[in-house]
Parts: structure tokens; sequence; C-alpha cells
């Protein structure tokens, strides 16, 4: 088990906002950040944009819960709330990245998130070389994503197991 809720945000997706904000801070400091959250792909992306000083908006669907706007505004991030579901939050990001020139972050495909979220499972295969399989929670897809590349980097014999909870269970579905 790896306590990634000890990250400064509380959540492992730090590890993919830092890296993004530090491979792209010329241009996220020039044109500054926009994503759409739901609440810590959003708070990841805002604490890197404060490592790095740049700008940072953060779009978000409306009814989402009031704990994560404010946890966001605290970090310093501007929080626009705009449409009923996360689709339509994400689809307003990149139009206002367009319209003001701003470097969107896709939150769930970009492989700069990947790649620095894949680190925590690195991490793990360097303490624990034996390990035979990973299980990792599925969200968006960056961790269990993290987990394939270094996985079958490593061993390509290792089991990468997604997991999601019974009520929000999408990808299952799908």
């Amino acid at each position: 088990m790896k306590l990634e809720n000890l990250m400064p945000i509380g959540a492992f997706k730090v590890r993919g906002g830092v890296n993004y904000a530090v491979n792209r801070r010329d241009e996220a400091l020039a044109k500054g950040l926009v994503t759409a959250s739901t609440g810590n792909h959003g708070l990841s992306i805002t604490y890197a944009s404060q490592l790095i000083g740049a700008r940072v908006v953060i779009v978000m669907p409306h009814g989402v819960p009031d704990v994560k706007v404010q946890a966001l505004k605290e970090l310093g991030a501007e929080v626009v709330l705009h449409g009923e579901i996360y689709e339509q939050a994400r689809e307003y990001a990149e139009k206002l990245a367009a319209e003001e020139g701003m470097l969107y972050v896709h939150g769930v495909n970009e492989p700069l998130l990947y790649a620095g979220v894949a680190t925590m499972h690195l991490e793990n295969l360097e303490d624990l070389p034996d390990v035979d399989a990973i299980i990792n929670p599925i969200g968006g897809g960056s961790g269990a994503s993290g987990a394939v590349i270094v996985a079958k980097s490593i061993n390509p014999s290792m089991k990468v197991i997604g997991v999601q909870a019974e009520g929000a269970c999408s990808f299952y579905l799908s």
C-alpha cells in the first residue's frame, strides 16, 4: 500500500501536475494553465502552477463539493463553474484556452501526467522488486496507465489490475 494521501494535495495526482508544469514551464508562465476537473486533478495543476508561478484557471461543473472549490481557491486557482457535468466543463475549458491563449491541460489524455504519476509505481517496484501484480484504482485512468507503463517496462509478465467503487463503475460498465 502506498499512502499517496500524504502528498501535498492529499492525492497521487500531484505527481502528474508537477511533471507537466516543470516540463511546460516556459509556456505555462507565458500563457497560464487551464483545465477542467471535479477535484484532485485541479488541485494537482493548481499546486504545480503555484510551484512555478503560473496563472491557473480550473473549470468545474456546478454541483462539485464546496470543499473542493474552496481548496482550489486557497491554493490560488481561479475557479470557473460551468455546465452540469464534467464533459461540459471540459469543453468550456478548451474554449477558454483558445479564447485567452492559455495552455490547456487535458485531465486524462496527457502523456506528461502519466509520466509523473508513473513515478509512484516506479518507487513501489524499486522498494519491492518481486511484486507480481499492481492493484490500482481507476478514475480518469492516469494512475492505472502509469502502472501499466512502469510494470510492463520492468516485467512484461506483471499483472496490473484496475478497480473501481461499485457506485462509480463507468470503466467496468464500458
